[in-house]
This record gives structure tokens, sequence and C-alpha cells, in this order.
């Protein structure tokens, strides 16, 4: 249950066990350094060159960072509050390896529906070879077969 918002208020007056019974952890947004160390950590059993790696981490952060300026202008337009967590930067981190997942299942699937169409084209240019092959070698005997023939269609005559 998220503490912004009249649901926690409401459900802590409904309910005053809730406040008694309980600890309620109020966290803090993550500093820079927090965000891209948390990064690494959970982009480092992924497969990336470290340059992306890097890349991909800057911009996880700037993303995360950039949503207060939006937040606010959605505020402003529809005076609405909306709230960016850590565990929403945690939650995006998972969404953004999930997809990388998939994707590099489906284009690993894709790139192997490639290979074997480009193995059967090859497979099919050899047999046509092979067909040219005994084509030519069929056409000298029947070439010779017509010559004999017109020998002795002429030996009738």
């Amino acid at each position: 249950m998220s503490p912004a918002g009249y649901t926690l208020r409401i459900r802590c007056r409904n309910f005053p066990g809730l406040v008694s019974n309980s600890c309620i952890d109020c966290i803090d947004s993550w500093s820079e350094d927090a965000l891209i160390s948390v990064a690494n950590v959970f982009l480092a059993e992924i497969d990336l060159l470290d340059d992306h790696r890097d890349g991909i981490v800057s911009h996880m952060v700037h993303v995360h960072q950039s949503m207060q300026h939006f937040n606010d202008e959605f505020y402003l337009k529809l005076r609405k509050h909306n709230y960016v967590t850590p565990k929403n930067y945690l939650d995006y981190i998972s969404n953004y390896k999930k997809m990388l997942r998939d994707n590099r299942e489906k284009f690993a699937e894709q790139a192997l529906h490639l290979k074997e169409g480009v193995d059967k084209l090859i497979n099919a240019s050899t047999e046509v070879d092979t067909m040219n092959e005994k084509l030519r070698e069929q056409k000298k005997v029947t070439d010779e077969q017509s010559r004999q023939c017109d020998d002795l269609v002429k030996q009738i005559e």
C-alpha cells in the first residue's frame, strides 16, 4: 500500500491496529551514485559490452531522475500527484531485463529460421548444379542419338 494518497490514511483510521502493530519504513529517493550502483548490480548478470552497459545505466538513471520534472508538469495540468519511488526504479530495471531477454530469444529464433532458409537455398543451388551437369551429359547423348537418327533417315530416303 502506497503511503501517498488517502488510502493509507483511511485504513489507519478504520484499523488503528495497523499503526500500533506495524513499522512504517520511509525511504527517501536514492542519490545518483546509488541509482548507478543498483543498476550495475542488477545488470551485471546480463551479457553486455561494458560500453553498452555504462550507456544503459546512465540512461536509466537519467530517465528515473527526469521523471520528477514530468510529475511536476503532470500535477500542473491535471492536479494529480504521481510519485517516483525506488521501487519504480527497480521495476524499471526488471522490466528492461525481461524485455531484453524476450527480444534476444525472439531474435535468436528468427536468426535460426533465417539460417535454415539459407541452408535450404544452398542445398537447392547444389542440387540445381548437379541437375544441370546431368542435363548437359544427357544433352550430349541426345544430340548424338539425334544425329544418328538423322543419318538413318537420310539413308532410308
